[in-house]
């Protein structure tokens, strides 16, 4: 673990410990300032579009994660059962935010077009703690930016969607098959009744012509 303190506006001094975790590419932090607490997860998000097989270590996105990873999938999306969950004026986040790098070098992120979810209930953290969170995530993405392995940081987060992106598609050949080998017997099925039924037709006809 690595130390840092850092200054940000309206928050004051934020003390934060980091770590990263080089088979996925990120960075968690744990994070103490006032009224701020737990671990937020910074790194890439690769993909270029949802459900896109292209890949992108200059993605220009930033994903922030509320909870340490504690293993299993680190895409799991149930962030509930995460550890060390931020807690921000009081309330406790859950989910994700994603941060426009190249909009976040033009401007301080205030919240405004940001959606912070709370661990109590379905629903959005209040006005004041996402505004607060916002200003944290500012200062950790530009920490995150700074450092001198972030482009490393990158590359490991594209070569570990290399995998899922290769999973994914095997999976939808499989799937593509099984349904191709589903149709195709739905049509031998169709195809042996329409033959038997042309037979039951020629029969009846043979009969209609001899009488």
């Amino acid at each position: 673990m690595e130390r840092v303190n850092i200054q940000a506006d309206e928050v004051g001094l934020i003390r934060a410990e980091f770590a990263h975790d080089w088979r996925y590419g990120v960075t968690a932090y744990r994070v103490n300032a006032a009224w701020v607490s737990g671990v937020f997860v910074l790194g890439i998000e690769p993909r270029t579009g949802e459900g896109s097989a292209l890949i992108d270590q200059d993605s220009e996105r930033l994903r922030v994660e509320f909870g340490r990873r504690d293993g299993g999938d680190p895409y799991y999306s149930h962030h509930r059962h995460r550890a060390d969950l931020p807690c921000v004026n009081g309330v406790e986040l859950l989910g994700t935010v994603g941060v426009n790098l190249e909009q976040l070098r033009r401007e301080r992120l205030t919240g405004e077009r940001m959606y912070v979810g709370r661990a109590a209930g379905p629903g959005r953290a209040p006005e004041a703690t996402t505004r607060r969170t916002a200003l944290v995530v500012d200062a950790l993405a530009y920490h995150w930016l700074s450092l001198p392995e972030n482009y490393a940081l990158r590359l490991h987060a594209a070569r570990a969607v290399v995998g899922e992106v290769i999973s994914e598609r095997a999976r939808r050949i499989r799937s593509a098959r099984d349904e191709l080998a589903s149709a195709q017997a739905e049509i031998a099925a169709a195809k042996a009744e329409i033959a038997a039924v042309v037979r039951l037709k020629a029969i009846g006809e043979t009969e209609e012509a001899a009488a």
